[in-house]
């Protein structure tokens, strides 16, 4: 016996049910993806135990609805519809012969499957704090709020960093002409690079966004905190290591009033050799603070693959016992 799922409307597409467990959402890593903003990126799945077919909502932001109630989970039959947010299903289940779909006879249903999932949708006023509640769980809020969090934090550097830019030029201003030029050379790469910072962090403020409903919130979201720092830092550090090489050329000054124990023994004769020196750590500081910020990184993702193998081991276990 095996079954299958029919998309109502839209050319009534099929899908097969050969899998124990088959999830219905968004994203598109799910097996059946559902391309509406109504639905949730996992919003619901069908699991196989032996013969028998569930459907689960997995706590989606629209609902799973069977008979116009909103479900958690359901015992299916053959030629149950049932909505997953707005979009409609008929789960059919295929026999070997016409024969065997006549002369079997239609399974009870557990009754005690179906059932309104009131624990998540209770609309007496006594319960007004559990759409909030859902969206925490979903990763809704969390994602929004720190996605806004990032779009602050990159125009917060951005006005810092231009601000710093500004000093430089009142600075040079007031000295010789060759430390003036050299003194714009670098306040434009600093510029430049204080528009890519805000547009490094304003793409990871999207991809925060993207994540939607997820099993995971928190865990993605370090691993963009980690590439945008990371991503700004090295911006910033070439952009610095370029203008502050052309600063020394120009001016056969070190730029920012100092130069440490690296470059205190500069000399006009040695500047060419100094500036480069300085573009050259420049550029292995900025590459190691990436290297460093990407293994943070992808460390946390893959703390999400372990989880996930964790799990399908066990479902797989599981679906192992069962079938024996």
């Amino acid at each position: 016996m095996s079954a299958k799922l029919i998309q109502l409307g839209g050319g009534q597409q099929t899908y097969s049910l050969h899998k124990r467990e088959t999830v219905i959402g968004r994203e598109s890593d799910n097996d059946i993806i559902v391309d509406d903003e109504r639905v949730s990126k996992r919003h619901a799945r069908v699991v196989r135990k032996q013969d028998e077919y569930y459907l689960e909502d997995l706590e989606s932001r629209n609902g799973t609805f069977f008979e116009g109630k909103s479900i958690a989970r359901l015992h299916l039959q053959s030629n149950d519809e049932f909505k997953i947010g707005p979009i409609g299903f008929r789960f059919v289940i295929e026999y070997e012969s016409e024969m065997q779909e006549h002369s079997k006879e239609r399974p009870p249903r557990k009754r005690e499957m179906v059932r309104e999932q009131s624990e998540y949708r209770i609309s007496s006023p006594a319960y007004f704090y559990y759409p909030v509640i859902r969206a925490l769980n979903d990763g809704e809020i969390i994602s929004r709020v720190v996605a806004v969090s990032f779009q602050i934090a990159g125009i917060a550097a951005f006005f810092g960093i231009t601000y710093t830019v500004i000093e430089i030029l009142k600075e040079s201003f007031k000295r010789p002409t060759e430390v003036t030029i050299s003194g714009i050379i670098l306040a434009i790469f600093l510029f430049v690079a204080s528009l890519a910072v805000l547009q490094i962090f304003f793409y990871r403020a999207k991809n925060i966004k993207d994540l939607g409903h997820s099993r995971y919130t928190v865990i993605p979201i370090f691993s963009f905190f980690f590439r945008a720092i990371g991503e700004s830092f090295a911006t910033m550090g070439v952009a610095t290591g370029i203008g502050g090489c052309l600063y020394m050329w120009f001016s056969t000054e070190f730029p920012f009033g100092g130069g440490g124990i690296l470059f205190q023994f500069m000399y006009p004769e040695r500047v060419f050799l100094s500036g480069l020196l300085f573009l050259l750590w420049m550029v292995l500081i900025s590459f190691v603070v990436l290297i460093i910020a990407y293994l943070f990184a992808e460390s946390t993702i893959v703390t999400v693959d372990i989880a996930d193998n964790v799990r399908h081991l066990s479902e797989r276990s599981e679906g192992f016992i069962e079938n024996k």
